[in-house]
Protein backbone atom coordinates (compact mmCIF):
# COMPACT_ATOMS: atom_id res chain seq x y z
CA UNK A 1 0.00 0.00 0.00
CA UNK A 2 1.08 3.04 -0.65
CA UNK A 3 2.59 5.34 2.00
CA UNK A 4 2.40 9.05 2.60
CA UNK A 5 5.46 10.98 2.94
CA UNK A 6 6.28 12.10 6.34
CA UNK A 7 6.25 15.62 7.43
CA UNK A 8 8.27 16.95 10.14
CA UNK A 9 6.48 17.57 13.41
CA UNK A 10 6.26 21.24 14.67
CA UNK A 11 8.78 20.22 17.51
CA UNK A 12 10.96 19.44 15.24
CA UNK A 13 10.35 22.52 13.13
CA UNK A 14 11.01 24.66 16.35
CA UNK A 15 14.33 22.89 16.90
CA UNK A 16 16.03 23.96 13.81
CA UNK A 17 17.16 27.47 15.24
CA UNK A 18 18.38 30.08 13.15
CA UNK A 19 21.52 32.12 13.52
CA UNK A 20 21.64 34.14 16.59
CA UNK A 21 21.96 37.31 16.41
CA UNK A 22 25.02 37.19 18.92
CA UNK A 23 26.50 35.38 16.18
CA UNK A 24 26.91 38.98 14.68
CA UNK A 25 29.99 40.68 14.36
CA UNK A 26 30.58 43.23 17.31
CA UNK A 27 31.71 45.92 15.19
CA UNK A 28 27.84 46.46 14.55
CA UNK A 29 26.55 46.34 17.27
CA UNK A 30 29.37 49.08 18.57
CA UNK A 31 28.76 51.14 15.55
CA UNK A 32 24.93 50.96 16.04
CA UNK A 33 25.38 52.44 19.78
CA UNK A 34 27.81 54.74 19.09
CA UNK A 35 25.35 55.90 16.32
CA UNK A 36 22.87 56.59 19.26
CA UNK A 37 25.27 58.24 21.45
CA UNK A 38 26.78 60.47 19.03
CA UNK A 39 23.10 61.64 18.21
CA UNK A 40 21.72 61.85 21.73
CA UNK A 41 25.05 64.35 22.39
CA UNK A 42 24.36 66.17 19.68
CA UNK A 43 20.56 66.96 20.05
CA UNK A 44 21.52 68.03 24.14
CA UNK A 45 24.10 70.33 22.82
CA UNK A 46 22.09 72.12 20.38
CA UNK A 47 19.38 72.32 22.96
CA UNK A 48 21.89 73.62 25.41
CA UNK A 49 22.40 76.50 22.84
CA UNK A 50 18.85 77.62 22.83
CA UNK A 51 18.46 78.30 26.15
CA UNK A 52 20.28 80.98 27.96
CA UNK A 53 23.07 80.38 29.38
CA UNK A 54 23.48 79.46 33.62
CA UNK A 55 26.00 78.53 36.12
CA UNK A 56 27.11 75.31 36.80
CA UNK A 57 25.74 75.54 40.10
CA UNK A 58 22.08 76.93 39.18
CA UNK A 59 22.10 73.91 36.65
CA UNK A 60 22.52 71.47 39.21
CA UNK A 61 20.23 73.30 42.21
CA UNK A 62 17.18 73.49 39.89
CA UNK A 63 17.39 69.32 39.27
CA UNK A 64 15.49 67.16 41.14
CA UNK A 65 16.46 63.31 41.95
CA UNK A 66 13.71 60.53 40.61
CA UNK A 67 11.82 60.02 44.15
CA UNK A 68 13.03 62.82 46.55
CA UNK A 69 10.71 65.64 47.22
CA UNK A 70 12.76 69.45 47.32
CA UNK A 71 12.30 70.20 50.94
CA UNK A 72 9.83 73.73 50.91
CA UNK A 73 10.38 76.71 52.59
CA UNK A 74 7.51 77.24 56.14
CA UNK A 75 4.16 78.63 55.00
CA UNK A 76 2.57 82.18 56.62
CA UNK A 77 0.26 79.19 58.56
CA UNK A 78 2.55 78.74 61.50
CA UNK A 79 2.92 82.41 62.05
CA UNK A 80 -0.87 82.63 62.31
CA UNK A 81 -0.98 79.98 64.56
CA UNK A 82 1.51 81.43 67.24
CA UNK A 83 0.12 84.45 67.02
CA UNK A 84 -3.49 83.68 67.83
CA UNK A 85 -1.92 81.06 70.32
CA UNK A 86 -0.08 83.57 72.05
CA UNK A 87 3.51 82.52 71.75
CA UNK A 88 4.88 84.04 68.44
CA UNK A 89 5.98 87.85 67.02
CA UNK A 90 4.18 90.58 66.78
CA UNK A 91 4.63 91.11 63.73
CA UNK A 92 3.25 89.21 60.22
CA UNK A 93 5.75 87.76 58.23
CA UNK A 94 4.80 89.99 54.78
CA UNK A 95 4.57 93.05 56.85
CA UNK A 96 0.87 93.41 57.65
CA UNK A 97 -0.85 94.18 60.54
CA UNK A 98 -2.21 91.45 62.61
CA UNK A 99 -6.36 92.20 63.13
CA UNK A 100 -7.77 93.68 66.39
CA UNK A 101 -8.44 90.69 68.65
CA UNK A 102 -9.18 90.48 72.10
CA UNK A 103 -6.66 88.21 74.64
CA UNK A 104 -7.51 85.62 76.82
CA UNK A 105 -5.01 85.97 79.96
CA UNK A 106 -5.20 83.73 83.27
CA UNK A 107 -3.74 85.59 85.90
CA UNK A 108 -0.45 83.45 87.15
CA UNK A 109 -0.31 81.31 84.37
CA UNK A 110 2.15 81.31 81.07
CA UNK A 111 -1.12 81.89 79.31
CA UNK A 112 -2.00 84.37 76.06
CA UNK A 113 -4.96 83.41 74.16
CA UNK A 114 -6.62 84.79 71.33
CA UNK A 115 -10.24 85.12 71.80
CA UNK A 116 -11.40 83.61 68.70
CA UNK A 117 -13.42 79.97 67.44
CA UNK A 118 -11.43 77.15 64.94
CA UNK A 119 -14.27 75.90 63.01
CA UNK A 120 -12.97 72.93 61.10
CA UNK A 121 -15.00 71.91 57.33
CA UNK A 122 -14.62 68.67 55.28
CA UNK A 123 -17.21 67.92 52.34
CA UNK A 124 -17.49 64.49 51.30
CA UNK A 125 -19.66 62.66 49.15
CA UNK A 126 -20.13 65.27 46.33
CA UNK A 127 -23.05 64.64 44.01
CA UNK A 128 -23.20 66.99 40.95
CA UNK A 129 -24.48 67.90 37.39
CA UNK A 130 -25.38 70.18 34.46
CA UNK A 131 -27.26 72.14 36.73
CA UNK A 132 -25.18 72.29 39.79
CA UNK A 133 -24.50 70.26 43.40
CA UNK A 134 -27.23 68.26 44.30
CA UNK A 135 -26.41 66.76 47.55
CA UNK A 136 -23.48 66.40 49.57
CA UNK A 137 -22.21 65.85 53.29
CA UNK A 138 -20.62 67.92 55.30
CA UNK A 139 -18.87 67.89 58.88
CA UNK A 140 -18.44 70.74 61.44
CA UNK A 141 -16.50 70.43 63.85
CA UNK A 142 -15.60 73.94 66.88
CA UNK A 143 -13.25 74.36 69.09
CA UNK A 144 -13.30 77.27 71.38
CA UNK A 145 -10.71 79.52 73.35
CA UNK A 146 -13.06 80.74 76.11
CA UNK A 147 -13.54 77.09 76.92
CA UNK A 148 -9.83 75.69 76.83
CA UNK A 149 -9.54 79.42 79.18
CA UNK A 150 -12.15 77.92 81.17
CA UNK A 151 -10.18 74.22 81.33
CA UNK A 152 -7.35 76.15 82.57
CA UNK A 153 -8.94 76.89 85.53
CA UNK A 154 -10.27 73.19 86.64
CA UNK A 155 -8.02 70.56 88.23
CA UNK A 156 -7.30 68.00 86.05
CA UNK A 157 -9.62 64.91 85.25
CA UNK A 158 -8.14 62.42 83.79
CA UNK A 159 -11.52 59.85 83.92
CA UNK A 160 -13.08 62.98 81.74
CA UNK A 161 -12.65 62.99 77.71
CA UNK A 162 -11.98 66.40 76.66
CA UNK A 163 -11.78 65.72 72.96
CA UNK A 164 -15.79 65.25 73.61
CA UNK A 165 -15.78 68.19 76.23
CA UNK A 166 -14.27 71.29 73.79
CA UNK A 167 -14.47 69.86 70.37
CA UNK A 168 -17.74 69.95 69.17
CA UNK A 169 -18.61 67.75 66.07
CA UNK A 170 -21.51 67.81 63.40
CA UNK A 171 -21.92 65.27 60.53
CA UNK A 172 -24.95 66.91 58.27
CA UNK A 173 -26.50 65.30 54.75
CA UNK A 174 -27.70 67.84 52.88
CA UNK A 175 -30.41 67.36 50.15
CA UNK A 176 -30.12 63.51 50.83
CA UNK A 177 -33.81 62.06 51.50
CA UNK A 178 -32.50 58.47 50.66
CA UNK A 179 -29.49 58.79 53.12
CA UNK A 180 -27.67 55.34 54.09
CA UNK A 181 -27.53 54.15 57.78
CA UNK A 182 -23.87 53.78 57.52
CA UNK A 183 -23.19 57.29 57.13
CA UNK A 184 -24.75 57.85 61.09
CA UNK A 185 -23.14 54.44 62.40
CA UNK A 186 -19.69 55.33 60.89
CA UNK A 187 -19.75 58.74 62.89
CA UNK A 188 -18.14 58.48 66.06
CA UNK A 189 -18.35 62.30 67.70
CA UNK A 190 -21.76 63.46 67.77
CA UNK A 191 -25.16 63.00 66.06
CA UNK A 192 -25.76 62.99 62.18
CA UNK A 193 -29.17 65.05 60.64
CA UNK A 194 -30.10 65.72 57.22
CA UNK A 195 -30.65 69.08 56.39
CA UNK A 196 -31.77 71.36 53.31
CA UNK A 197 -29.24 73.70 51.98
CA UNK A 198 -31.27 76.73 53.50
CA UNK A 199 -31.45 75.54 56.92
CA UNK A 200 -27.26 74.81 56.62
CA UNK A 201 -26.58 78.24 55.71
CA UNK A 202 -28.59 79.44 58.70
CA UNK A 203 -27.13 76.78 61.16
CA UNK A 204 -23.38 77.79 59.87
CA UNK A 205 -24.32 81.61 60.44
CA UNK A 206 -25.59 80.82 64.06
CA UNK A 207 -22.52 79.24 64.82
CA UNK A 208 -20.09 82.24 63.60
CA UNK A 209 -22.26 85.48 64.25
CA UNK A 210 -20.77 87.35 66.97
CA UNK A 211 -17.53 85.53 67.02
CA UNK A 212 -13.73 86.09 65.25
CA UNK A 213 -13.91 82.68 63.02
CA UNK A 214 -10.85 81.01 62.25
CA UNK A 215 -11.45 78.52 59.24
CA UNK A 216 -9.41 75.40 58.97
CA UNK A 217 -9.29 72.35 56.39
CA UNK A 218 -7.33 69.94 55.34
CA UNK A 219 -7.03 70.41 51.69
CA UNK A 220 -8.91 73.48 50.81
CA UNK A 221 -9.63 73.00 47.22
CA UNK A 222 -13.01 71.24 47.44
CA UNK A 223 -14.18 72.84 50.14
CA UNK A 224 -13.28 76.88 49.05
CA UNK A 225 -14.97 75.76 45.73
CA UNK A 226 -18.41 74.75 47.21
CA UNK A 227 -18.57 76.84 49.52
CA UNK A 228 -18.41 79.58 46.71
CA UNK A 229 -20.88 77.90 44.62
CA UNK A 230 -23.62 77.77 47.04
CA UNK A 231 -22.74 81.26 48.47
CA UNK A 232 -21.85 80.21 52.07
CA UNK A 233 -20.02 82.81 53.34
CA UNK A 234 -18.21 82.65 57.00
CA UNK A 235 -15.82 85.57 57.08
CA UNK A 236 -13.17 84.14 58.79
CA UNK A 237 -10.40 86.05 60.20
CA UNK A 238 -7.71 83.66 58.86
CA UNK A 239 -8.32 80.22 56.90
CA UNK A 240 -5.26 77.59 57.73
CA UNK A 241 -4.95 74.77 55.48
CA UNK A 242 -3.32 71.82 57.43
CA UNK A 243 -1.69 70.46 54.21
CA UNK A 244 0.35 73.88 53.19
CA UNK A 245 0.97 74.15 57.21
CA UNK A 246 3.36 70.80 57.25
CA UNK A 247 4.41 70.45 54.09
CA UNK A 248 7.92 71.76 54.87
CA UNK A 249 8.07 69.01 57.41
CA UNK A 250 6.28 65.85 55.82
CA UNK A 251 6.64 64.06 52.17
CA UNK A 252 2.47 63.06 52.30
CA UNK A 253 0.58 65.28 54.38
CA UNK A 254 -2.45 63.41 53.55
CA UNK A 255 -4.76 63.09 56.77
CA UNK A 256 -4.08 59.68 57.80
CA UNK A 257 -0.43 59.93 57.72
CA UNK A 258 -0.76 62.91 59.95
CA UNK A 259 -2.62 61.09 62.23
CA UNK A 260 0.00 58.06 62.55
CA UNK A 261 2.59 61.03 62.63
CA UNK A 262 1.25 62.58 65.53
CA UNK A 263 0.02 59.44 67.61
CA UNK A 264 -3.98 59.99 67.18
CA UNK A 265 -6.19 57.52 67.85
CA UNK A 266 -8.42 56.43 65.07
CA UNK A 267 -9.14 53.57 62.63
CA UNK A 268 -8.89 53.76 58.97
CA UNK A 269 -12.29 53.08 58.18
CA UNK A 270 -13.29 56.40 60.43
CA UNK A 271 -11.74 58.19 57.95
CA UNK A 272 -13.28 59.52 54.61
CA UNK A 273 -16.35 60.59 56.54
CA UNK A 274 -17.19 64.07 56.56
CA UNK A 275 -18.00 64.18 60.56
CA UNK A 276 -15.01 62.05 61.49
CA UNK A 277 -12.27 64.24 59.50
CA UNK A 278 -13.34 67.54 60.17
CA UNK A 279 -12.86 66.09 64.09
CA UNK A 280 -9.76 64.94 63.45
CA UNK A 281 -8.22 68.32 61.54
CA UNK A 282 -8.67 70.14 64.80
CA UNK A 283 -7.07 67.18 66.54
CA UNK A 284 -4.49 67.60 64.11
CA UNK A 285 -4.25 71.54 64.49
CA UNK A 286 -3.63 71.03 67.55
CA UNK A 287 -0.55 68.33 68.03
CA UNK A 288 1.17 71.22 64.68
CA UNK A 289 0.47 73.79 67.57
CA UNK A 290 2.44 71.80 70.29
CA UNK A 291 5.00 70.59 67.93
CA UNK A 292 5.97 74.50 67.01
CA UNK A 293 5.47 75.97 70.15
CA UNK A 294 8.56 73.56 71.41
CA UNK A 295 10.29 73.95 68.56
CA UNK A 296 10.20 77.77 68.54
CA UNK A 297 10.65 78.24 72.49
CA UNK A 298 13.21 75.16 73.19
CA UNK A 299 13.97 75.35 76.48
CA UNK A 300 11.88 78.03 77.94
CA UNK A 301 8.16 77.83 79.88
CA UNK A 302 5.74 76.39 77.70
CA UNK A 303 2.37 77.79 77.40
CA UNK A 304 -0.11 76.42 80.15
CA UNK A 305 -2.15 74.97 77.57
CA UNK A 306 0.50 72.61 75.90
CA UNK A 307 -0.51 69.29 77.96
CA UNK A 308 -4.37 70.21 77.15
CA UNK A 309 -3.51 70.32 73.51
CA UNK A 310 -1.72 66.95 73.75
CA UNK A 311 -4.81 65.24 76.23
CA UNK A 312 -7.26 66.35 73.64
CA UNK A 313 -5.70 65.51 70.47
CA UNK A 314 -4.99 62.11 71.87
CA UNK A 315 -7.76 61.17 73.77
CA UNK A 316 -9.49 58.06 72.49
CA UNK A 317 -12.80 57.11 71.10
CA UNK A 318 -15.99 58.69 73.13
CA UNK A 319 -18.24 56.63 74.46
CA UNK A 320 -21.72 56.87 73.31
CA UNK A 321 -23.07 57.60 77.22
CA UNK A 322 -20.17 60.83 77.46
CA UNK A 323 -21.51 62.13 73.96
CA UNK A 324 -25.01 62.33 75.89
CA UNK A 325 -23.75 64.07 79.02
CA UNK A 326 -22.70 66.97 76.65
CA UNK A 327 -26.38 67.11 75.04
CA UNK A 328 -29.08 64.99 73.32
CA UNK A 329 -27.70 63.77 69.83
CA UNK A 330 -30.12 64.61 67.07
CA UNK A 331 -30.25 61.88 64.51
CA UNK A 332 -32.42 61.66 61.95
CA UNK A 333 -34.16 58.38 60.92
CA UNK A 334 -32.83 57.21 57.28
CA UNK A 335 -35.00 56.10 54.38
CA UNK A 336 -35.24 52.23 55.59
CA UNK A 337 -36.37 53.30 59.30
CA UNK A 338 -39.13 55.48 57.90
CA UNK A 339 -40.35 52.60 55.49
CA UNK A 340 -39.95 50.31 59.07
CA UNK A 341 -41.85 53.15 61.02
CA UNK A 342 -44.63 53.23 58.40
CA UNK A 343 -45.35 49.85 58.27
CA UNK A 344 -45.12 50.01 62.19
CA UNK A 345 -48.10 52.28 62.12
CA UNK A 346 -49.84 50.45 59.51
CA UNK A 347 -50.15 47.07 61.58
CA UNK A 348 -50.79 49.43 65.25
CA UNK A 349 -53.67 50.40 63.14
CA UNK A 350 -55.01 46.95 62.02
CA UNK A 351 -54.52 45.88 65.53
CA UNK A 352 -57.00 49.04 66.66
CA UNK A 353 -59.77 48.14 64.07
CA UNK A 354 -59.51 44.56 65.13
CA UNK A 355 -59.98 45.67 68.75
CA UNK A 356 -63.03 48.05 68.51
CA UNK A 357 -66.55 48.08 70.06
CA UNK A 358 -68.74 46.19 67.77
CA UNK A 359 -71.74 48.14 66.63
CA UNK A 360 -75.27 46.86 68.37
CA UNK A 361 -75.98 45.01 65.29
CA UNK A 362 -73.20 42.71 65.90
CA UNK A 363 -73.85 42.44 69.77
CA UNK A 364 -77.39 41.40 69.00
CA UNK A 365 -76.13 39.12 66.53
CA UNK A 366 -73.35 37.75 68.58
CA UNK A 367 -74.63 37.67 71.95
CA UNK A 368 -71.99 34.81 73.09
CA UNK A 369 -68.75 37.06 72.35
CA UNK A 370 -69.54 39.81 74.65
CA UNK A 371 -67.11 40.28 77.89
CA UNK A 372 -67.86 42.12 80.16
CA UNK A 373 -64.24 43.78 80.37
CA UNK A 374 -63.71 46.41 77.76
CA UNK A 375 -60.83 45.66 75.37
CA UNK A 376 -57.68 48.29 75.46
CA UNK A 377 -55.40 49.69 72.83
CA UNK A 378 -51.89 48.62 72.85
CA UNK A 379 -50.35 51.21 74.78
CA UNK A 380 -47.86 52.91 72.05
CA UNK A 381 -45.63 54.74 74.99
CA UNK A 382 -44.40 51.28 76.63
CA UNK A 383 -43.92 49.83 72.89
CA UNK A 384 -41.56 52.85 72.36
CA UNK A 385 -39.51 54.80 74.86
CA UNK A 386 -40.33 58.27 74.42
CA UNK A 387 -36.58 58.79 73.51
CA UNK A 388 -36.43 56.62 70.66
CA UNK A 389 -37.28 58.89 68.12
CA UNK A 390 -34.01 60.58 68.82
CA UNK A 391 -31.54 57.28 68.19
CA UNK A 392 -31.31 55.00 65.33
CA UNK A 393 -31.62 50.88 65.43
CA UNK A 394 -28.15 50.32 65.40
CA UNK A 395 -27.36 51.84 68.76
CA UNK A 396 -30.19 49.85 70.90
CA UNK A 397 -31.38 47.62 68.58
CA UNK A 398 -34.70 48.49 68.43
CA UNK A 399 -37.62 50.67 66.56
CA UNK A 400 -37.83 54.17 66.92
Amino acid sequence: MFARPRLPRPNAIRKCNPPSILAWPTIQTIRYSSFKRRRRSETHESAALARPSIQRSQRFQTTRVRGVKRRQSETHEPATLAWLLGYGDQVQPSGAPWPDLSKLVLENANLSLRNVRFLSIDIDGLHQDKAGIRQFDIGVSILDTEQIYQQLKLPPNRRKNLAVHLIKSRHYAVEDTRHDIAKRINFSFGGCRVMSLPKLRQKLKDKVEGRNVVLVMHGAATEVSVMKSLNINLNPVFTIDTTTTVRHLFRRTNLKHLLEVYRIPHKSRSLHHAGNDAHFILRVLLMIAVHHVRAKLGGAQLPDWVPVFETVARSPKPELEEMRKEGPLRITPGHKELKQMERRRETLERIARRLEKPSKEEEEMMPWRMVQVQPTLPDCDAMSPPWADRYTISQYGMLP
